[in-house]
């Protein structure tokens, strides 16, 4: 909405979708039903949110189950996604990755502090296993799946080839490894500008060839 605002010609093309994890929802569900042991529970991002409440509701429980847990978000849009559902991130850090977390976390987890991360079945473990190595038992559990979407990858290459396309924006580390798989190869993607929402996300990129033109900070 933005870019077409500022006057962009956006072609959407889903190169992932969001599934329920392959526990369907077991592990999520178990430490929803334990929320009051946990001292911290991390957000990374709008789809964790979204499928945690989903389950909190299902579970027929509201935010007060929250009880006196903190609440972390990496980046902007996942504490906007929070504030929807009437929390307030108590922590937010300026960079959005997970290191930025553990640099801002560790100095103020208690002791013997219990963590919470619902998140993405195939995310890195930089977060739970950093926060390991403070003294915080963390449980990660699957709040949802995503899976590669393979339809129209021949099409897009074509219009990446002919130059139609002035820039591809990369907005996870997926994104650009399933848009990769969707086209076949690395080629049609030398022939635009490459966009990426940040750090992580661009060196995903570089381990695929891609050199990104734009990393916002």
């Amino acid at each position: 909405e933005q870019l077409a605002a500022l006057g962009a010609s956006c072609i959407e093309t889903p190169v992932i979708r969001i599934t329920p994890p392959a526990d369907d929802y077991a592990a999520l569900d178990a430490a929803i039903g334990a929320l009051h042991s946990y001292h911290w529970l991390i957000f990374t991002s709008v789809n964790g949110v979204e499928h945690f409440f989903l389950r909190l509701r299902h579970a027929g429980k509201d935010t007060r189950a929250l009880g006196y847990a903190k609440i972390a978000a990496i980046g902007s849009a996942t504490a906007n996604a929070l504030l929807s559902f009437g929390i307030h991130a108590d922590l937010v850090p300026e960079e959005f990755r997970a290191e930025a977390v553990v640099a801002a976390l560790a100095p103020i987890l208690p002791p013997r502090a219990r963590v919470l991360i619902p998140r993405a079945q195939e995310a890195r473990d930089v977060l739970p296993e950093s926060l390991r190595t403070h003294g915080a038992t963390v449980d990660v559990t699957p709040a949802y799946e995503t899976v590669p979407e393979r339809a129209g990858g021949e099409t897009l290459a074509a219009r990446l080839m002919r130059g139609e396309i002035d820039v591809v924006t990369f907005t996870s580390s997926s994104t650009v490894k399933n848009l990769v798989q969707q086209l076949g190869n690395i080629t049609p993607l030398q022939q635009t500008k490459i966009a990426c929402i940040g750090p992580v996300t661009a060196e995903t990129a570089r381990n695929y060839a891609l050199d990104p033109d734009i990393v916002a900070d």
